[in-house]
C-alpha cells in the first residue's frame, strides 16, 4: 500500500490541503486498435484542497496528476450547487462539508487489491475528460462516487509543469549532491578495493603457507596418530601380560592357599591315622591276649576233656561189670542205690563231656576268628604304616613348596599326585589319606 500523506496546512491567503498523496489506480484509456478501453494500474497523485472564490464561496477542488506525464492533469472545483447535482445523481446521502473529509477516509481504508474501496480513472475519448470514481462495497451494496475532472491546459498546465520541473530541480540538485557522495564514496571504495587486493595477495600467500604448514601438521597428526596407536597396542599388549601375570599370580595364591589346606587336610588325616594306628595296635595287643587266655583255656579244657573221658571210661567199665555180675557183693549199700548213683553220675559226667564239647567248639572257632582278624589288623597296619610315610613325605614337600615359593612357570599348576586308589578300615571308613601321595 502506497504511503498517504495529507498534510494540513491551512493559510489565510491560500487553501487548505485536505489530502495529498500517491495512490495506485485502474486507468481505463480508449484504445483505437483494439477494445474499447485499455485497462492499466498506474500511479496517480491526488490532491483535496479546500478555498475560497472571490464571491466567498467554498470549494473543494479535486486534482489528479501522474509524475511520469506531465500532460496528465485533470482537475475540478466542486462547490456546493455542482455537488447537489452529484448528490442527488448518485444518491449521496453526505453534506457537502463532510463529502471530502468521506472521501479522504475511503481513501485511508484501502488496504490493497482486496480492499472493498476501490479507484477508477476513465479517461474520454478526447482525452479531456477524467472520471475518478470510488467504489465502496458494503456486503452486497455498493456505493459509487464519480467525479468529473478536465483536462488543465494552457497556463495551468504551464504553471504544473513548472512546479514539476521546479521540484525536479530540487531532485536533481539532491541527485547530484548524492551523486558526488557516491562518487567519493566510489573512491574511497576503489581505494578500499586496492587495498583489499593487496591484503587479499597477503592473505592468499598467508593461506598457502598456513595451507602448507596444515598439510604437514596433519601429516605429522597421522604419524603421532600412528605411533599412538602402536604404543597403544603395546600398552595394550603389556596390560594384557601384567592382567595374566595377576590372573597366574591370584591362580598360584589359590592354588597356594589349597595347597596348605589340603597340607592341613593330610596333617589332621595323619594324626587321625596314628590315632587309628594306636587304636589298632591296642586292638592287636588284646587280640593277642585274648588268644594266649584262649590257648591257656582250650589246654585245660582238653585236659578237663581227657579226664573227663577216663572218668567216663571207668564208670563204663564199673557198668559193664555191674551188669556182668562182677560186682554183686554184700555191702552196706544196697545194689539199687548204687546203680543210681552210678546212672546219675554217668548223666553228669556225659553233660560235662558234652559241654566241654561245645567249648571247646566255641573256643576253637574264636581262635580261628581272633587269628583271622589278627592277621587283618597286621595287614591293615601295614598299610597305615606306608600311607602315614607317604603323608609325611607330602606334608613335607608342601611345607617346602610353601617357604621357597612357587618355581613352576605362569600358567601351570604344581602337580597333585594321586594314589592307586582307596584302602577300606576294619571300621568301614575309607581312608582319605590313600587319595594324595607322591610317587
Amino acid at each position: 500500500m502506497a504511503s498517504l500523506k495529507c498534510p494540513m496546512a491551512v493559510t489565510s491567503d491560500g487553501p487548505s490541503q485536505l489530502f495529498v498523496g500517491s495512490l495506485p489506480v485502474t486507468l481505463l484509456q480508449p484504445n483505437k486498435n483494439g477494445p474499447e478501453y485499455m485497462s492499466t494500474v498506474a500511479e496517480v497523485a491526488l490532491k483535496i484542497a479546500e478555498r475560497r472564490l472571490d464571491n466567498g464561496e467554498k470549494e473543494y477542488r479535486m486534482e489528479i496528476s501522474r509524475p511520469d506525464d506531465f500532460e496528465f492533469l485533470y482537475a475540478e472545483g466542486i462547490t456546493r450547487a455542482k455537488y447537489q447535482t452529484l448528490a442527488k445523481t448518485w444518491n449521496l446521502n453526505v453534506d457537502f462539508d463532510d463529502f471530502p473529509a468521506r472521501i479522504v477516509r475511503l481513501l485511508r481504508e484501502r488496504t490493497g487489491s482486496a480492499s472493498p474501496v476501490q479507484l477508477t480513472c476513465t479517461l474520454s475519448q478526447d482525452l479531456s475528460i477524467c472520471t475518478f470514481e470510488v467504489v465502496h462495497v458494503i456486503d452486497m451494496y455498493t456505493v459509487r462516487m464519480p467525479i468529473e475532472l478536465r483536462a488543465v491546459r494552457d497556463k495551468d498546465l504551464l504553471c504544473h509543469i513548472i512546479n514539476n520541473m521546479r521540484s525536479l530541480q530540487k531532485q536533481l540538485c539532491k541527485v547530484k549532491t548524492e551523486k558526488k557522495q557516491v562518487e567519493s564514496e566510489r573512491d574511497e571504495l576503489k581505494c578500499m578495493v586496492n587495498d583489499l587486493k593487496e591484503f587479499r595477495s597477503k592473505a592468499e600467500q598467508r593461506m598457502a603457507e598456513l595451507e602448507q604448514r596444515l598439510k604437514d601438521a596433519e601429516k605429522r597428526a597421522a604419524d603421532e596418530t600412528l605411533r599412538r596407536e602402536e604404543f597403544e597396542q603395546d600398552l595394550q599388549l603389556e596390560r594384557d601380560e601384567r592382567d595374566s601375570a595377576l590372573g597366574t599370580i591370584e591362580h598360584l595364591k589359590d592354588e597356594l592357599a589349597e595347597a596348605e589346606k589340603k597340607a592341613r587336610e593330610l596333617e589332621e588325616e595323619l594324626d587321625q591315622c596314628e590315632e587309628e594306628c594306636e587304636e589298632l595296635e591296642e586292638k592287636l595287643r588284646d587280640s593277642e591276649l585274648s588268644c594266649s587266655r584262649l590257648r591257656g583255656d582250650k589246654e585245660k579244657l582238653v585236659i578237663a576233656l581227657d579226664k573227663a573221658k577216663k572218668d567216663l571210661s571207668k564208670a563204663n567199665h564199673v557198668i559193664s561189670k555191674y551188669l556182668k555180675g562182677e560186682l554183686r557183693s554184700p555191702s552196706d549199700r544196697s545194689l539199687d542205690e548204687r546203680k543210681d548213683e552210678l546212672a546219675a553220675d554217668l548223666k553228669v559226667k556225659e553233660s560235662l563231656i558234652d559241654e566241654m564239647t561245645a567249648s571247646i567248639a566255641d573256643y576253637k572257632k574264636k581262635v580261628d576268628d581272633l587269628t583271622k582278624e589278627n592277621k587283618e589288623l597286621q595287614e591293615t597296619l601295614q598299610v597305615m604304616e606306608v600311607e602315614r610315610s607317604r603323608s609325611a613325605r607330602v606334608i613335607e614337600m608342601y611345607r617346602n613348596q610353601s617357604r621357597i615359593g612357587p618355581t613352576y612357570p605362569a600358567g601351570i599348576s604344581p602337580p597333585i599326585f594321586h594314589g592307586p586308589g582307596t584302602t577300606t578300615l576294619l571300621s568301614g571308613r575309607t581312608s582319605p589319606l590313600l587319595g594324595c601321595a607322591p610317587t
